[in-house]
Formats: C-alpha cells, sequence, structure tokens
C-alpha cells in the first residue's frame, strides 16, 4: 500500500467514497516497539545524532519538492545534511511569516500539500496574538 497523505472522512460512507480507510491511514504511521523506543534513548551522541540526520535528511527529500514555503526558505541549504551543528545556520521561521492573510485564509503558509490532503489541524490559542491553524 502507497502511504501518500489523504484526508480522513468522518464517517465510513464518505471514507469508502474516497477510498481512504483507518488501514491506509495507519499504515502511513510510522510505528515503534517499546524496545525500539529504549534502545533509541541508550544510543551514544554519535549514533543518535546519526539517526536524527537519516529522519531529517528523508523529511526534507519527502517535503520540499511540494513545500513551497520551505523550498524556498531552505534554498541555500546544503543537502543532503551531514551534521546537526548545520542547522545553526539555517534561517529562522517566525509566525508573522505563517500567518494565512494575506493568502486568503486562516491556515499557516507552509502547508506541503493541498488542505484536502490532511487528516488532521490543529489551531493554535492566540495567546501572543492571532491563532493561526496548522497541518
Amino acid at each position: 500500500m502507497r502511504c501518500e497523505p489523504v484526508a480522513l472522512a468522518r464517517d465510513s460512507a464518505s471514507a469508502a467514497l474516497a477510498g481512504v480507510t483507518r488501514a491506509h491511514y495507519d499504515a502511513c504511521m510510522t510505528l515503534s516497539t517499546a524496545e525500539e523506543r529504549r534502545a533509541l534513548e541508550s544510543l551514544d551522541p554519535h549514533a543518535l545524532a546519526q539517526h536524527q540526520l537519516r529522519l531529517l535528511n528523508e523529511l526534507l527529500e519527502r517535503i520540499l519538492p511540494d513545500n513551497q514555503f520551505y523550498t524556498g526558505k531552505l534554498a541555500d541549504i546544503e543537502r543532503p545534511v551531514r551534521s546537526l551543528d548545520q542547522l545553526t545556520a539555517w534561517p529562522f521561521t517566525y509566525k508573522t511569516e505563517l500567518l494565512g492573510s494575506p493568502h486568503g485564509h486562516d491556515l499557516a503558509a507552509n502547508r506541503t500539500w493541498p488542505v484536502g490532503r490532511y487528516s488532521r489541524l490543529h489551531r493554535t490559542s492566540g495567546t501572543h496574538g492571532r491563532p493561526l491553524v496548522v497541518a
């Protein structure tokens, strides 16, 4: 089963029409056992850094082709990332950059896919300014 981001329907009839099943959604989630998580906790610093770098590079390969916001923002970074120390040179992302306006909506500007492909959205409380809906 190919894992692509999809929207989960609220009821089984809508899900069937959309071809989305819970099994599909669950297949896309990275699952780990307690033993695997415990093993990660006990890695030496170098091995942990290598694990984190592998995950970061996989994430960048996955999202940058489709995410206009971060494709532009991270255009000057060296890839693949070879050291976590390189992150200190990455540009910061500020809330004002993510605000939906003037894009015509309340959703964060850093989405990778169209809204319909997301299964969950989160809205910040707006404690420090305008609330932000993030995917």
